[in-house]
């Protein structure tokens, strides 16, 4: 009955991510070559590279909203007034007519979009050689190797 206690706790604390320790029958050495050092490296630079990449994603998502929401108030813009509208370009202001701003905004939303694809793109490339790499060093390395991300 103790023992069943046990193996129950050992599966919930491992499965819960809080504790890694592996049984002494289950722990083994294995020399690390210069080959799967790099392959280690590479795996991190890419792993930082496609947070980098969803962090931006994320911005340029963010700045699409915005656009949306200037398209939306321009719509809602009284069509009678002729005044200029100033639009946000670089670090100044430019006075221009409602039509020109509106096409200005969906030019700019189009460019983000086109971003935002070449970066799920790269995203993509990366998950695959991820992927990859994560079955190369697990052959090789099988529980002495951690690849998975921490929450």
């Amino acid at each position: 009955w103790r023992k069943k206690l046990e193996i129950v706790v050992l599966k919930l604390i491992v499965t819960r991510g809080t504790c890694q320790m592996l049984a002494k029958s289950e722990e083994k050495e294995v020399e690390v070559l210069w080959e799967d050092q790099a392959n280690i490296n590479t795996f991190g630079r890419l792993n930082n590279k496609q947070h980098e990449l969803e962090v931006e994603r994320k911005l340029k998502e963010e700045e699409i909203n915005n656009l949306q929401d200037a398209s939306n108030e321009l719509i809602l813009a009284d069509d009678d007034d002729e005044s200029p509208i100033q639009y946000h370009l670089g670090e100044a202001f430019i006075l221009m007519n409602k039509e020109n701003v509106e096409q200005f905004l969906e030019a700019e939303e189009s460019r983000l979009r086109g971003d935002i694809d070449q970066i799920n793109n790269q995203i993509n490339d990366i998950k695959k050689t991820l992927a990859e790499l994560k079955v190369k060093l697990y052959s090789k390395f099988s529980t002495s190797i951690n690849l998975e991300e921490s929450e």
